[in-house]
């Protein structure tokens, strides 16, 4: 009898091994020469994924000489906040923002930019979009 617990036991943790769920991944979208409208006015991505795991990730790479800076969030098809707010910089980092309803799976109908600093012209920002 102890055997066979002994056997069933080490068949069971072999086998919770291979069965742990992958809650985040990390998909990568290229944000190249995207535009920011003058005047602090939204600049819409259409993402219409299905994101996993509790965070976006926005990094911008710095083109020219001004360090430009952008305010982005989430939303759904209904127009619902599912983010917090979150500022990138060029040349800055990894920009963070944590999905406030709760899930771990959901869809993203799309992502809104906006210019942190008000711009008499609008510009061009290159990175990485990642959910």
């Amino acid at each position: 009898m102890k055997k066979i617990r002994k056997v069933l036991t080490a068949i069971l943790l072999l086998l919770s091994i291979f069965s742990v769920p992958v809650l985040a991944r990390d998909t990568n979208v290229n944000l190249v020469n995207f535009y920011i409208p003058a005047r602090q006015q939204l600049a819409e991505y259409y993402l219409d994924a299905y994101c996993h795991g509790q965070y976006l990730f926005v990094t911008l790479m710095k083109t020219g000489n001004k360090i430009d800076k952008v305010n982005f969030w989430a939303v759904d098809s209904s127009e619902t906040h599912l983010t917090t707010w979150g500022m990138a910089t060029e040349g800055g980092g990894r920009a963070t923002v944590t999905f406030t309803d709760g899930r771990t799976e959901r869809t993203v109908h799309k992502v809104y930019f906006k210019s942190a600093n008000y711009n008499l012209g609008g510009y061009t920002i290159n990175g990485t979009l990642t959910y």
